[in-house]
């Protein structure tokens, strides 16, 4: 294991970029690059005080360099060494994001449902939206095929998200919602591959996912926050094992990814980044 100490706040979102670190925690304004001795070299204002979904990918293909998320509707790129918008998703919001095998833009979006009695709503209108690297909707799935009907892909008001895709076209969205804490895996079609509830992994507190990567081998990897560790599926979402951090039993991953060794980077709640060898 090694450790890049930040003294931050949650690492809500980490990604990989060529031995440093985008990452986003919870007591700043800005999506920050960390080098691995925890200095920061390059930071990015943005307006996201009120949430928690802070999401961000690095592309680096067609002179477009990182996607993240700006506004509570807007994703912005840099592209050229230039900040442009990349979409204006209103009314909508987004909640995540990610970079797929084709260079496209997976997007989850979540907008309250209409409520005509003055309350307010229990459930949100969810959506992933798939963008070209020009910023052109390509498709958007707003429902699931499951047990041959229709179904919401995250049902409730939508409070924390994270998206992937798996190197066989699955996309893997996990979700906490007033309602549920899974993640679900979906065909690029919209069907309904499986839904993880970590049941499997017959843990002490009830499962509160995260962060979500995959690996080469299209191993689905989880953080669970309650019970600091990240559970790790095989593509079909069978679960092999549990990873803890070592040696720092206290500290629950938020955010995760890969880098380009296959290891895993963990963004910590104790404002760490763990880099964790796992395979072989």
């Amino acid at each position: 294991v090694k450790t890049v100490f930040l003294n931050q706040g949650d690492i809500l979102s980490l990604s990989h970029d060529s031995g440093l670190y985008w990452l986003f925690s919870s007591n700043k304004t800005a999506f920050q690059k960390y080098n691995e001795s925890g200095v920061c070299v390059d930071e990015i204002q943005v307006r996201l005080q009120k949430t928690k979904n802070r999401p961000f990918c690095v592309v680096d293909k067609e002179g477009v360099h990182v996607i993240y998320r700006t506004e509570t509707n807007k994703l912005s790129m840099l592209k050229d060494s230039q900040q442009k918008l990349f979409v204006d998703v209103a009314p909508m919001r987004i909640v995540c994001i990610c970079l797929t095998r084709n260079g496209e833009i997976l997007a989850g979006l979540a907008k309250p449902t209409e409520n005509n009695f003055g309350m307010p709503p229990k459930h949100e209108y969810f959506g992933i939206a798939r963008y070209s690297l020009e910023g052109e909707r390509k498709q958007f799935i707003t429902q699931i095929m499951k047990k041959w009907k229709r179904e919401p892909i995250l049902e409730g008001l939508v409070h924390r998200s994270y998206i992937t895709e798996n190197i066989n076209g699955d996309i893997c969205l996990s979700g906490e919602t007033s309602l549920t804490k899974v993640v679900n895996a979906i065909r690029p079609n919209g069907d309904h591959r499986y839904t993880y509830e970590g049941k499997e992994a017959s843990m002490p507190q009830p499962f509160l996912p995260r962060g979500v990567c995959t690996n080469e081998l299209g191993y689905i990897l989880i953080a669970d926050e309650s019970n600091r560790g990240i559970h790790v599926l095989n593509k079909d979402g069978g679960f092999l094992t549990w990873l803890t951090i070592p040696d720092d039993p206290r500290a629950s991953p938020i955010s995760l990814c890969m880098d380009h060794h296959n290891n895993i980077c963990i963004g910590c709640s104790d404002g760490k980044i763990k880099i964790l060898k796992y395979l072989g």
